[in-house]
């Protein structure tokens, strides 16, 4: 399961005084400047706002950070295991748990999810950060985004 957070770095807070121009009339002949609370997408204080966020909500869910790599979380309960790339979630798991995962989310934020799995109904393939994943009937095949085949193809003169 993949899934998309919207409008993400939103949700985290500013760790220290941002201020921003207002337009026109708002700021009274340039008089008034808007000072942040929330982060906001192109300022440095964003990312790092917004993995506060997910460490934060990942230990609430009951899920435990990889002490060697950021941004890996077991969900030994659950038997869940995520990797977390800024506001995209990639999962694996039982479909039931992968389904309270997405639930859970739904309560704080707007999100975009996609669910591959191995029954006839399910989606075969589903997109996370440029590459396609898709279940077969041998396993699961990733297929390198377009950039990287290109510069391997290169590196090897191909």
């Amino acid at each position: 399961m993949v899934v998309d957070i919207k409008r993400a770095f939103l949700h985290g807070f500013c760790t220290r005084s941002i201020y921003v121009e207002l337009h026109g009339a708002e700021s009274e002949g340039g008089r008034y400047v808007g000072k942040l609370i929330r982060a906001l997408y192109g300022t440095r204080d964003a990312p790092l706002a917004w993995q506060t966020v997910v460490k934060k909500d990942m230990k609430e869910l009951g899920f435990e950070e990889c002490k060697v790599t950021n941004g890996v979380y077991t969900h030994f309960q659950r038997d869940l295991r995520t990797v977390a790339h800024v506001d995209d979630f990639l999962l694996s798991g039982e479909i039931s748990d992968l389904l309270w995962f997405r639930d859970r989310l739904l309560e704080k934020y707007e999100l975009k999810v996609q669910i591959a799995g191995w029954d006839r109904e399910d989606n075969k393939g589903l997109s996370y950060l440029g590459r396609i994943i898709r279940t077969t009937s041998t396993g699961i095949e990733i297929e390198g985004d377009d950039k990287n085949v290109e510069m391997l193809g290169k590196d090897r003169g191909i």
